[in-house]
This record gives structure tokens, sequence and C-alpha cells, in this order.
């Protein structure tokens, strides 16, 4: 639920956040100072562009956390694991979005992916949390049965 309490408190952050200063943006992250490239990795992964992304990512949240904790033998040892597995996760599957886009400019000479998308929001950790707890061995929801 902490996880949930940051998106949560991001979100209802009294004037919002702007969007385009802490998107992961392939080139601010690349090519401006070091402090901007670290903020855009770890920030944009709890600002949602508008409620119902919120509500999606803190749904897939919800489903994949109760697994990874059951697995982790529940408590605080639990609730640790499901910390650490999204601290590993988020840096993991931002630097993939980063390097995919950098490649394809370097590779193939596309750069709309490097200068002008940039994402916001928990579905990558999401996502890889879903998979996590589906292969944590645990009997919770997403987990399978031994």
């Amino acid at each position: 639920l902490g996880l949930v309490a940051v998106n949560l408190a991001w979100f209802f952050r009294p004037g919002g956040t702007d969007l385009r200063a802490v998107a992961l943006q392939p080139y601010a992250v690349l090519e401006r100072p070091p402090r901007e490239a670290v903020t855009r990795l770890l920030l944009s992964a709890f600002i949602h562009s508008d409620a119902e992304h919120l509500i999606s990512n803190m749904a897939s949240l919800l489903s994949a956390g109760p697994a990874i904790e059951a697995a982790a033998g529940g408590g605080s040892e639990g609730a640790s694991a499901l910390l650490h597995a999204a601290a590993i996760t988020l840096p993991l599957a931002h630097a993939l979005y980063v390097g995919s886009a950098w490649a394809e400019r370097r590779w193939y000479g596309r750069s709309a992916a490097y200068h002008r998308d940039g994402g916001v929001g928990f579905s990558s950790v999401g996502c890889a949390l879903a998979v996590i707890a589906a292969n944590s061995g645990s009997s919770g929801v997403g987990g399978r049965r031994e």
C-alpha cells in the first residue's frame, strides 16, 4: 500500500505536475544534466496523466503486490520484497525504454522516439511486478500453485 500512497500523493499534489518537466524522454535523460536525468528516470514512474491512468496502474500494483508479498512470507518481509522488486524493475524498465529509443535513432535513423516521445506512469513497473507475481510460487493472486 505504500507504493499506492506515493502514487496518490503525487497525483493529488496541489498545483499538479508539469508532465513535460518529468516525463521519461530519452533525449532529456541522455543529453541534459545528470540531475535532470535522474529526476526523469525515477519521478516519471509516479506521475500519471489522468485519473484513469492512475487507477489502471494502481489496479495492476494491487493485483501483483499481494502475491509477491505472500511468496516472501508476508508481513514486513513481504512488504520489503515488493519494494525491492519495484526498486529493481523501475530503473531496468526505464533503461530499456531509453536504450531502445537511442538504438532506434543510432542504427535506424528514426529519431521521433528519442526526441519527441516521453512516458509517465507506473505501467512498466506494474507489468514487471505481474510477471514476478506469476512466477513467485505463491498461491495468491496471479501466483502459480505448486
